[in-house]
């Protein structure tokens, strides 16, 4: 529904899923902490931002 509504609305966009993460899977002090998936996350979003800004 959210990927519809950009696509839609002509903003461009790109959505990431690490499947069986869980959401706060880039707080690193908790036990969902995910590194492989927070450091690509990471890295994918500066990307991402330095291409669009």
């Amino acid at each position: 529904m959210t990927e519809a509504a950009l696509t839609a609305a002509g903003i461009e966009h790109k959505f990431l899923i690490y499947p069986g993460v869980n959401p706060a899977f880039h707080i690193d002090t908790g036990n969902n902490f995910r590194r492989k998936a927070a450091e690509n996350a990471w890295a994918t979003t500066l990307v991402w931002l330095h291409g669009h800004l």
